[in-house]
């Protein structure tokens, strides 16, 4: 499909943006050298987390316009260009709380503008392509932009690591951000080629019977169950896992990117595995590997050697084991709500799944767990046999 080479080439432009502006370790590392703590970075992801009451809006939005494109690109082009109002609050404010707050509420408002759009898109996206083959399509999408955002993951560290080792952590990650600004923009102008199959919005019913309907049928009430469990102990320790590798075990951000692209790896080699064993025998099953697989990775970040020459081999075997089963929650939770859900109120079953499960569940986690480990790094922290166990080791047990 020609339309789905452009879809897959704009998504990789706007992978890069996420990697250079929010997911990579430079980030980490620029917000560590402002003063971030472990409440700091719990904060940043819950209010990530808790923007997604606003796929609630955008499914409003969806289910009332005949045209979705435009408005996603309006919105999301919005998004983009407003992350540049964070890459500058080291500039505009000295004081390290001041502008701490101003990048945690910046944060909210960006991506609740993100999570506006999200359901215009994949309504739009879903639309798109056969439902028999669906999973298939996404998941060679996703190991394309894997296998590309990989080179850009190398790429990225090798930049930011000149700048890390004269100490001009801010302005490289401030170059970075900027280029990662522009790649976002050109990514969603990349969707002007992109055809919008007919959409006939909802006018006849009420909205509160929209938001509702999703949690009156049983077979999603168990799926968001399931879900908000999940993300709530996930968001207990994901979001700590970089802040982890550069505070505790004294690590470069160019060790913690690299690491990201044994992740990557991983994520390459189970795409298409995932997306055939949905597509073969279900969500159901992958689901139920995948919860117990991902039960280990904060596990493992407790139990890794005290011997140096033993740390980096083994977190790059967890890195590529974990890319792996990441390739699968990103598939399948995704591959339920796109295959297994009413076409006509698709997009309100979407917005109200992930704010239910992920926005719920992520943001009380990952508040709680910053708190925590903030407040055990000051008295909590045991020395046994060359091992040093601190807060975000408690955390990780939980």
């Amino acid at each position: 499909m020609r339309v789905w080479r452009i879809v897959s080439w704009a998504g990789l432009l706007g992978s890069l943006y996420g990697l250079l502006c929010i997911l990579g370790a430079p980030r980490v590392k620029w917000l560590t050298e402002l003063g971030a703590t472990a409440f700091d970075f719990g904060l940043i992801a819950a209010a990530g987390a808790l923007a997604l009451a606003f796929q609630i809006v955008g499914a409003f939005l969806t289910n009332r316009v005949r045209r979705r494109k435009l408005p996603w690109m309006i919105i999301t082009i919005l998004h983009r260009v407003l992350y540049s109002a964070i890459v500058v609050a080291p500039f505009l404010f000295a004081d390290e709380r001041v502008r701490m707050w101003w990048i945690v509420a910046f944060v909210l408002v960006h991506d609740a503008l993100a999570h506006t759009g999200a359901p215009l898109w994949f309504s739009w996206m879903a639309d798109l392509l056969p439902r028999d083959s669906m999973n298939l399509f996404w998941a060679r999408r996703q190991r394309f932009i894997t296998a590309l955002t990989t080179v850009g993951m190398v790429a990225m560290a090798l930049g930011f690591e000149w700048f890390e080792r004269r100490g001009l952590v801010s302005l490289g990650y401030t170059l970075i951000a900027s280029v990662g600004i522009i790649l976002g923009v050109i990514d969603i102008l990349m969707f002007h080629w992109v055809p919008e199959p007919p959409h006939e919005p909802l006018r006849e019913q009420e909205f509160l019977r929209h938001l509702l309907e999703p949690m009156r049928d049983r077979r999603f009430r168990s799926f968001v169950i399931f879900m908000a469990y999940w993300n709530f102990a996930i968001f207990i320790a994901a979001p700590f896992f970089n802040p982890f590798m550069i505070e505790d075990l004294k690590m470069s951000a160019l060790t913690v990117q690299l690491l990201g692209v044994a992740s990557s790896v991983g994520m390459v080699v189970g795409s298409n595995f995932w997306g055939l064993l949905c597509d073969t025998y279900g969500f159901r099953p992958a689901l139920q590997v995948l919860a117990v697989g991902k039960i280990f990775a904060p596990l493992y970040f407790i139990m890794l050697p005290a011997d140096s020459r033993l740390l980096l081999p083994c977190l790059v075997v967890f890195m590529v084991i974990d890319g792996f089963l990441n390739a699968g929650t990103t598939l399948a939770p995704q591959g339920v709500l796109l295959k297994a859900t009413p076409r006509r109120n698709r997009t309100m079953y979407i917005a109200v799944v992930n704010f239910l499960s992920i926005g719920l569940g992520a943001t009380v986690a990952s508040l709680l767990a910053g708190k925590l480990i903030d407040w055990l790094n000051t008295w909590a922290i045991v020395e046994t046999h060359g091992y040093r166990l601190r807060g975000y080791h408690w955390a990780f047990l939980l």
